[in-house]
C-alpha cells in the first residue's frame, strides 16, 4: 500500500490524541461504527473514494450522517483529514486506528473456521489456548462457517494459522505416502 505511512500517522495521532483527552474507549467506538456505516453503504464508500467531488462536500456529507452519533474529537478528525485532502484514506485510517487500539489494549483478533457453528465452552477454551500462547489480555474470537470443510477446524491470529481440518490431514498424509 503506497499511503501505509500517511494512514499509520494519522490513526497514530487518533490515538494518541484520544488517549490525551482520555477519549479512547469513545473514539474507539466512533471508528468502529464509520467502519461499520461504510461497509454497510457501499454508495459512501463510493463517494469517499470519488475524486471529483470535492472535499468539503464529502465532508459536509459525513457530518451530517456522523454528527449526532460521534463525539467533537471524531468529528474534528474527520475535518482535519479531508482539509489535508485524504478522506480517500478515511476508512483505512479508521480501520489502523482500531489495529493500534487493540494493540494498545492488549487484544487479539483472531478466527475459527469451522463447519459449524461451535459452542460456546469450545470458543472459550480456544479463547484461553490463545491467551496463553500469545500472552494477551483479551482475545475478539469469531467463528466462521464453512460448509466446503469436511471436518475439523482452522484457527487464525497474531499472523498463525492452526489448521486442523480433515482436508489438511489427508494433504499431509497425502505428501507424506508420496514422498515413500
Amino acid at each position: 500500500m503506497a499511503y501505509y505511512r500517511v494512514i499509520k500517522r494519522y490513526a497514530t495521532a487518533l490515538l494518541e490524541d484520544a488517549k490525551e483527552r482520555k477519549n479512547l474507549e469513545i473514539v474507539f467506538a466512533n471508528a468502529n461504527l464509520f467502519l461499520k456505516v461504510v461497509t454497510e453503504n457501499r454508495e459512501l464508500a463510493v463517494l469517499l473514494k470519488n475524486p471529483t467531488i470535492q472535499s468539503q462536500k464529502k465532508y459536509v456529507i459525513l457530518k451530517k450522517i456522523f454528527k449526532d452519533n460521534f463525539e467533537k474529537i471524531t468529528i474534528d478528525f474527520i475535518k482535519i483529514v479531508v482539509d489535508n485532502k485524504r478522506e480517500t484514506l478515511i476508512v483505512d485510517i479508521f480501520e489502523s486506528f482500531t489495529s493500534l487500539y487493540r494493540t494498545e489494549k492488549g487484544i487479539l483478533e483472531a478466527e475459527v473456521v469451522s463447519v459449524i457453528k461451535l459452542e460456546k465452552n469450545i470458543l472459550e477454551d480456544i479463547k484461553s489456548y490463545i491467551k496463553r500462547t500469545s500472552n494477551c489480555k483479551d482475545v475478539n474470537l469469531s467463528n466462521t462457517i464453512d460448509s466446503s470443510l469436511i471436518g475439523g477446524f482452522s484457527l487464525k491470529y497474531d499472523n498463525m494459522l492452526l489448521n486442523a481440518s480433515i482436508e489438511n490431514r489427508i494433504k499431509n498424509l497425502e505428501k507424506h505416502l508420496l514422498k515413500d
